[in-house]
């Protein structure tokens, strides 16, 4: 027994698919805001979001991201979107921010960020 309003995984994906029709069908959300559940301070401010802009990332971003991971030590460099320390390189240029600093996030956050990342990546 369904419960009013209650929708289906199908039903569901059927209706974001057909509000993400009544776009414009060629265009592509290259942004994602990440909701920061266990909100930390970061330079005196509260970060409980991070906004990841994919829009600015271009081929010689992971070329310098790549370069970076050899030059520390890794052989392989960005060797595939699995390798999670390109991911976070990723993450954090599209997030405007500081490795280090998307490091010092809750894991569950951090992995929520870092899994965006790739997801955005796959899906392309």
């Amino acid at each position: 027994m369904r419960v009013p309003n209650e929708q289906t995984a199908v039903e569901a994906t059927q209706n974001e698919q057909s509000q993400g029709d009544s776009k414009n069908s060629k265009e592509k959300s290259y942004e994602s805001t990440v909701i920061i559940k266990h909100p930390i301070e970061l330079n005196g401010v509260l970060l409980n979001s991070i906004k990841l802009d994919f829009s600015k990332l271009t081929g010689d971003t992971v070329l310098k991201i790549d370069e970076e991971l050899r030059e520390e030590g890794m052989p392989t460099g960005f060797d595939n979107i699995w390798n999670q320390q390109a991911v976070l390189k990723l993450a954090a240029r599209a997030a405007g921010m500081l490795t280090e600093d998307l490091r010092k996030l809750h894991a569950g956050d951090f992995m929520e960020v870092t899994f965006r990342t790739r997801n955005f990546f796959i899906g392309w």
